[in-house]
């Protein structure tokens, strides 16, 4: 007959399942409830009720304060303070205050020491200390930042490789080498396309590359080679204040010679130097006219409208341009000996005076009524052409003619008679009654000096005539004929 347990032994040494005889019995109740040893690789162990020690002494690695978790006998946790935590297939530890996660993992002579201060960071590692939040820090003495992943520190020889990383397929996906350097190699493939080139001897840049055919290309984002961006940068209204046209100065004198003699320019630089532009001055020099490079100035004659000057002639070689004793100005000058004028005018409140190449004519304040003329015919004093009064004299070669308000002759002095013969003539004109109209006055009196070509005045012939009265009888002729008689009284 098979062993049994009888039923007054059930009672009595064995709880029963409504647990009513447990009363102070519950430590040696609890040796006999269930396996006292956990074994995984009995296929019963997994059904079968376990003591609580059994429990405690699976969960307990066999390291000092070690703990494992696994449904698997080959998980084991042996170092000191060591975590096994594994499911499905075997893990082991054996490092001191060390996890392995997953399976079939091994974590030998791992150790901690870390001090994690900030919230969310997860650090996997030895000797990690770091306050930042948001982190993942991986490895012995690496440092992390918020908001990434770290696998080193800053400290030479603490960096470290992520290998096996798979080409990236998104915008934001890591990149391993293998990716990069096909990056690169299509972009120098392009750069020794389009990018700048030297030649053979690296004394000339090409842009588009070594021997480039294609279009000339941009250059955008340069600096100023003047320093214009300097002056932008600390705030300055460079435009109204004159610095770029500083700058300017400073080159022409060389004072950038040393630092941006060889500096590339941009459009900027070109701009300030094309409003530095030309400061244009004349006698009153505290006076300028600037002109920007390319702007037109305008040198003109005063008083001469755009239209007249076509018409305008000039004449050669009597303004005269030369520089200066001090080489710093050029000076206009008018020739002191004019040649080549048609003519001239001077005017002034009083009067016009207009010199042509055959006549001088003074003329009023007006510029209008003829003073006096002087031409090849002489020296006309009075104004022949006024319809109302003619009056005019004409200083000639041969004489003088005097006309009167009607513009004829009233009197002449010539050295000519009217047949042109040397005589000299004093001529008058006659009135309308057909009577000469002429007087001369102020003759001086004749006296025993006096030789026959005297004129007499009427003095003398008073006298003449007194003298001849007092000798009657006598006869008078006229023309050769007798013209009277008179007697003596």
């Amino acid at each position: 007959m098979k062993k049994y347990t009888s039923t007054e032994t059930l009672d009595k040494d064995f709880l029963k399942v409504d647990g009513s005889n447990i009363d102070d019995k519950k430590s040696e109740f609890g040796k006999n409830v269930g396996i006292d040893k956990i074994n995984l690789s009995n296929p019963k162990s997994s059904t079968e009720l376990v003591q609580a020690k059994a429990v405690i002494d699976y969960l307990k690695g066999t390291g000092e304060n070690s703990v494992k978790i696994s449904d698997n006998a080959k998980t084991v946790a042996t170092g000191k303070g060591s975590i096994a935590i594994s499911i499905g297939k075997g893990s082991i530890v054996t490092g001191a205050s060390s996890i392995a996660l997953g399976e079939n993992n091994k974590v030998l002579e791992a150790q901690s020491d870390n001090e994690i201060k900030g919230r969310d960071t997860i650090a996997i590692g030895s000797r990690i200390k770091s306050a930042v939040s948001n982190a993942i820090i991986l490895e012995n003495d690496s440092e992390g930042e918020e908001n990434t992943v770290s696998v080193g520190g800053y400290a030479p020889g603490k960096q470290r490789r992520i290998i096996n990383v798979s080409d990236p397929t998104k915008a934001n996906d890591a990149a391993n080498k293998n990716y990069v350097d096909g990056m690169l190699k299509k972009a120098k493939e392009e750069a020794n396309k389009t990018a700048m080139k030297y030649d053979d001897s690296k004394n000339v840049i090409t842009l588009g590359g070594k021997n480039s055919q294609h279009a000339p290309v941009v250059i955008d984002n340069l600096r100023s080679g003047l320093g214009i961006d300097d002056i932008k940068n600390g705030g300055i209204a460079s435009a109204k204040q004159g610095k770029t046209l500083d700058l300017v100065k400073k080159l022409v004198a060389g004072e950038l010679d040393k630092n941006s003699l060889h500096k590339a320019v941009n459009v900027a630089d070109l701009k300030a130097l094309a409003t530095a532009g030309l400061n244009f001055a004349g006698n009153n020099s505290d006076s300028l006219v600037h002109k920007n490079l390319g702007e037109t100035l305008e040198i003109v004659g005063q008083g001469l409208k755009k239209e007249k000057a076509a018409d305008f002639k000039g004449t050669d070689g009597n303004i005269a341009v030369k520089a200066d004793s001090t080489k710093t100005k050029l000076e206009v000058s008018l020739s002191e000996d004019l040649k080549g004028l048609k003519s001239a005018e001077f005017k002034n409140d009083k009067g016009t005076v207009n010199i042509q190449g055959d006549e001088i004519a003074l003329k009023d304040k007006d510029g209008k009524a003829i003073i006096a003329t002087l031409n090849d015919k002489g020296l006309t004093v009075g104004n022949s052409t006024n319809n109302t009064d003619k009056t005019h004299t004409v200083y000639g070669k041969n004489g003088v003619t005097v006309h009167g308000k009607d513009g004829k002759s009233a009197v002449s002095l010539t050295t000519k008679n009217e047949n042109g013969k040397e005589t000299a003539t004093l001529a008058f004109s006659k009135g309308a009654d057909g009577k000469y109209i002429g007087a001369i006055t102020g003759l001086a009196d004749l006296d025993d000096k006096s030789d026959g070509s005297s004129v007499a005045n009427k003095n003398y012939v008073d006298d003449k005539v007194q003298s001849i009265n007092g000798n009657r009888p006598f006869v008078y002729y006229l023309d050769g004929k007798k013209s009277g008689e008179r007697a003596r009284r």
